[in-house]
């Protein structure tokens, strides 16, 4: 096979990935989600009746001032998938798999350069299938696969392009290099505080860049950016309230019950002794530089997030680093290890793209389920006599509760007070009451499945897979 058909095979083979991701997105047909989705119809409702750009900068300040992050970006990206999606999640959910699917493309194609500095590989498109398909077999990417809100893609989107401007700049004039990157610096700031994460990545590109003109300006001036912008990014967080919680009690917290803390960890130290033994071997410290920036991000990760907490979409920051390291990893030890270096290469693709499509099938299958059973309940006759007989609705989760009442005010015109247990437990234990719950979004520490095993309670409408949003109604207190 020739190189060009090579390309267009691996290409279209990293394709699938996000065709995957739409097949079961058309299949189950989600609802939205209980996190963020509600508020983002709300700021939707407001852009349609005031304007995009008005909302926009209320938000952006509001949120600067009172919350003290810098993210103008996420509301942007709020206008470029819930606007064209309407009340449509299937819709929203389209584009943001569109958009996420392109951006990993894009990082590939901006990280390239990196990885070949570092890593000393050859072949662009078998990186391309390697880091999409790592990208996708990453856990946590779920969750900004099922969640147009989740904003660590834009984070990745705008270092990424931070990155490719930096390389693709690199043979202007020193003036025209400065403008360009530093205006891409100051747009991807507005992303959100983990763009920090990036900024040994930039500066250890910058050097190797630099270390083959032997001239360091664009270095040290990349550097005096970076410092500025952790000042502003430091200057924002002492405008709000949004990190009360930060702080040493939380991060005692995380250390004690972290489940992916110490594999970050473990990759962390594999991908940074990996770059210390190859840099025993070639002593050029620009590559070193460039290879060590990926533990050290996925390192600048854990410092940064320890203290706010580990899991779910938050783990989403640190997609790039985890993807990269293994990469390192593997190119370390099949050129170090006898019984890797007798893998082939397309032995090493194979195991990443399965890993992909397993964890797509795996981890996207039953939350993609699990809202097409939260559809099912909202628009079905059972609800509506729920709301009939005046009764309360208790789902036994933050913001759930909230949200299921916006959402049946919203698209049913329906009044149904919706609660947390916790408000009134002697109501929401007695008979005749009726939950909305899923042991794997939405379970609280209530057990729906010994309730109905007991006789307290009955099924009212199932889900259609193990874990999925169920209905029910209890025959009597416990």
């Amino acid at each position: 096979m020739t190189e060009s058909r090579k390309n267009k095979f691996y290409i279209a083979l990293a394709l699938t990935l996000p065709l995957l991701c739409l097949a079961m997105l058309f299949y189950f047909r989600p609802f939205w989600g209980l996190m963020d989705d509600s508020t983002n119809l709300t700021i939707v409702d407001s852009m349609n009746k005031e304007g995009v750009l008005p909302v926009w900068w209320k938000l952006s300040t509001t949120d600067l001032f009172s919350h003290g992050r810098l993210r103008g970006l996420y509301f942007a990206t709020i206008a470029l998938i819930y606007l064209p999606a309407g009340a449509s999640s299937v819709t929203a959910f389209t584009l943001n798999i569109i958009f996420l699917s392109a951006i990993f493309f894009f990082a590939a194609a901006a990280f390239w350069h990196s990885a070949r500095a570092a890593f000393d590989l050859k072949t662009r498109h078998a990186f391309l299938l390697a880091f999409v398909s790592l990208s996708f077999a990453y856990p946590w990417t779920v969750y900004a696969i099922r969640a147009p809100s989740v904003q660590e893609k834009i984070v990745l989107l705008f270092a990424a392009l931070t990155l490719w401007v930096q390389y693709r700049c690199d043979r202007n004039s020193l003036l025209i290099w400065a403008a360009c990157t530093s205006l891409a610096l100051a747009v991807s700031v507005n992303t959100k505080e983990t763009i920090a994460l990036f900024f040994p990545i930039f500066l250890a590109a910058q050097l190797e860049l630099d270390s083959a003109r032997r001239n360091y300006r664009r270095t040290m001036l990349l550097l005096v950016f970076l410092l500025a912008l952790t000042l502003m990014i430091k200057w924002a967080g002492t405008h709000g309230t949004y990190k009360a919680a930060y702080g040493m009690d939380r991060a005692l917290q995380t250390l004690r019950q972290s489940k992916s803390l110490y594999l970050f960890l473990a990759l962390a130290f594999g991908a940074g002794l990996a770059s210390l033994l190859d840099f025993a071997s070639h002593k050029n410290f620009p590559r070193f530089a460039v290879a060590a920036s990926f533990p050290i991000g996925l390192l600048l990760f854990l410092v940064l997030m320890i203290p706010w907490g580990l899991g779910g979409y938050l783990n989403c920051s640190a997609t790039v680093f985890v993807v990269m390291c293994l990469i390192g990893i593997s190119n370390f030890l099949g050129r170090r290890i006898a019984f890797f270096r007798a893998l082939s290469p397309r032995m090493y693709l194979g195991a990443a793209y399965l890993a992909a499509v397993t964890v797509l099938f795996i981890r996207l299958r039953p939350d993609y389920s699990a809202y097409a059973d939260l559809r099912n309940v909202l628009f079905s006759p059972q609800i509506d006599a729920v709301a009939d007989q005046g009764k309360t609705l208790w789902m036994p989760c933050n913001e759930g509760a909230g949200t299921v009442e916006h959402y049946l005010q919203r698209f049913r015109g329906l009044r149904l007070i919706t609660r947390m247990p916790g408000t009134n437990p002697t109501l929401a234990f007695s008979a005749g009451q009726y939950w909305l719950s899923s042991p794997g979004n939405c379970s609280g520490a209530e057990n729906i499945g010994d309730w109905i095993s007991r006789g307290e309670a009955e099924t009212v409408i199932a889900p259609g897979l193990k874990g999925g949003y169920t209905l029910v109604r209890r025959l009597k207190a416990p």
